[in-house]
This record gives structure tokens, C-alpha cells and sequence, in this order.
């Protein structure tokens, strides 16, 4: 009876967990972002020797300057360049498949790319926000996001003593432990992404100004954004500016293809391994499979949070299953 009990809660608490996936992804991103802002606090406070609450507000008070800041230089020219970037895209198609029609094979393509024109201009941004396809219900997301960070970075201590106490009493020393490795393992991959994020907006911002690409600024911060997320934002980035270059000239457009390579290669192979050195190595084609789970789940929020995700699940599988479960801890440590 105990089991059958049992079985029924595991699949009762996964039932709630589908109908309310997009409020979990919420929550998963507030405590991201309370990671972060638990980071940076405890860096400020190890240096200041100000208590936890000044440290927090000196962090949040540093982060809305600088913002503020960059949307006092920058935000007109980014919001008039992202309108331009709308209305540019849906004519770089069209004149890509006028150009493709001139040749036999590529007809076929020549009309689908007419109609991606089309979709585009008929609202790209609106299908790919899914769940939260409104102005109103991303702002409202982003405002939960925001809360979630904030409270819980003010009393760590305190939201994680509260999920402790869910676990049996014999058990929550080792659960304080995982915990731990769970904060530990977001930590490290949020700092080497903010890292990467920063480097490939600036390198691709610069390079964008260098080669005569128009709406450089936008489509850097564009890129920077799309670092975030891992295998699918890279190869999402180097689109519109590739469309761009192509209604330029076909110079423009290699340039842009050997800019983003570079960019990548840079990432990949010098910034990444760097900025993770202390951080939890993905496996890709685990990463890719989150991501169109989670997708499918949760729309562009769920792709844009597999990545921590599957972070989070691999620290789990290792130390909840692997090393308790089965017992295999020297394996777990080496893997």
C-alpha cells in the first residue's frame, strides 16, 4: 500500500508540475537570477565587509546604474534600430528570393523564402514568445523573475533552510550538501555565460561597425543575448545580419559569415574553457535534447532555461541516484 501511495504522489506532483510548467520555469528563472545576485553579493561583502543587506543593495543599486545608464546612451539608437531591423528583414528576403529566382534550382527556395518574408512581417517576435507571446505578459514575467532574484538573494539562508526542512531528518545533512553543489554548479555556469555574453556582444558589435553592416549595435546586443543560450542562440544570431549583407553585397555577406566563425571560434575554444573552468561541462547532445523538451514544454523560456536545467539534473542524477542511490561515488567524483 505504501508503494502504490507513493507511486501516486510522484505522478500526482509531476501532473502539477506539466499544468503549471510555466509558472516553474518562472520560478526556476527567479532563483537564477538569485544565484547571480547572491554571487555578486557575497563578492562585494567579502571585500567591503558591509552586512548582507548593504551588500545587496550595492549590487542592485550598481546594476540599475549601469542599465539605466546604458539605455540613457544607447536605448534610443538600439529601439530605432531594432523597428529598423523589423521592417529591413521581411525586404532582405524578398530581395534574396528575387535574386535566387533568376536561377532554375532555387526557385522552390526562392518561395519559401518569400513567405518567411511574410511570416516575419506578420510577427516574428509574437510566435516566438509563445507562452508569453504578450507585451503585458512578458513584462510580467520578467517582474516575477526580477521579485523571485531579489527576495531570495536577501535571506538565502532562509529559502534554502525551508527546503531542507521538507527532507526526512536523517537526511538533511546530506541534503544540505547537494544543495550546495546545485547553487555551486549555477554559480560557476552563470559567470562563465555572463562572460562569453560580453565578449561576443563586443566582438560582434565591433566587427559588425568594422565591416559596414548597418544596425551594429542591435544586432551585437542581439548576439550577446542569444550567447545565453547554448548550440541554437549562436546560429540564430548570425541570420538577420547574414540577410543584411546579402541585400549589400556578397563581399559584406562572406565577411559576416568569416566575423561570426571567428566570433564562435574565440568562444568556443579560448573564452568558454576559460570562464568554465569551475563550472559543471555540459554534454551537448544531452543539452540539445533539454532543449527541445523543453521547448516543446515551455516555448522560448523553456529553450532559453534547459541549459541551467540540465545543470541542475546532471548535479541531481550524480549525487541523489549515482552516488546514494547506487553508491558509486568514486566513479561520480572522477566523472
Amino acid at each position: 500500500m505504501f508503494a502504490i501511495g507513493s507511486s501516486i504522489a510522484i505522478a500526482g506532483v509531476v501532473a502539477l508540475l506539466w499544468f503549471a510548467r510555466s509558472v516553474v520555469l518562472l520560478m526556476f528563472g527567479g532563483l537564477l537570477l538569485a544565484v547571480f545576485l547572491e554571487t555578486c553579493t557575497g563578492w562585494v561583502r567579502a571585500r567591503s565587509r558591509l552586512p548582507w543587506a548593504w551588500s545587496l543593495a550595492t549590487v542592485l543599486a550598481f546594476g540599475t546604474a549601469a542599465i539605466g545608464g546604458t539605455l540613457w546612451l544607447k536605448g534610443p539608437d538600439i529601439a530605432t534600430q531594432a523597428e529598423q531591423l523589423r521592417e529591413r528583414l521581411p525586404r532582405a528576403f524578398g530581395q534574396l528570393a528575387s535574386a535566387l529566382t533568376r536561377t532554375q534550382w532555387a526557385a522552390k527556395a526562392a518561395a519559401q523564402l518569400a513567405d518567411l518574408g511574410q511570416w516575419i512581417d506578420a510577427g516574428l517576435i509574437a510566435r516566438l514568445t509563445g507562452a508569453l507571446s504578450s507585451a503585458a505578459a512578458l513584462l510580467g514575467g520578467a517582474f516575477i523573475i526580477l521579485f523571485v532574484g531579489c527576495y531570495v538573494s536577501a535571506e538565502p539562508r532562509l529559502y534554502a533552510a525551508g527546503v531542507i526542512r521538507l527532507t526526512p531528518l536523517a537526511y538533511r545533512g546530506r541534503a544540505w550538501v547537494i544543495l550546495h553543489d546545485v547553487v555551486h554548479t549555477l554559480r560557476w555556469w552563470l559567470v562563465a555565460k555572463v562572460i562569453s555574453m560580453t565578449v561576443v556582444g563586443a566582438l560582434v558589435t565591433t566587427g559588425l561597425l568594422l565591416i559596414g553592416i548597418p544596425l551594429a549595435w542591435t544586432l551585437g546586443a542581439l548576439a550577446a543575448a542569444l550567447t545565453f543560450i547554448p548550440n541554437v542562440g549562436p546560429m540564430l544570431s548570425v541570420g538577420p545580419p547574414l540577410l543584411l549583407a546579402l541585400t549589400m553585397s556578397s563581399e559584406q555577406a562572406l565577411a559576416v559569415i568569416l566575423l561570426f566563425w571567428g566570433v564562435h571560434t574565440i568562444e568556443g575554444f579560448f573564452v568558454t574553457p576559460i570562464a568554465e573552468r569551475r563550472a559543471l561541462k555540459l554534454p551537448p547532445a544531452l543539452t540539445i535534447a533539454g532543449q527541445v523538451l523543453l521547448g516543446v514544454a515551455g516555448g522560448v523560456l523553456g529553450v532559453a532555461l534547459a541549459a541551467p536545467l540540465v545543470a541542475t539534473g546532471l548535479v541531481l542524477v550524480r549525487s541523489v541516484y549515482i552516488e546514494d542511490v547506487l553508491g558509486d561515488r568514486g566513479h561520480a567524483t572522477s566523472a
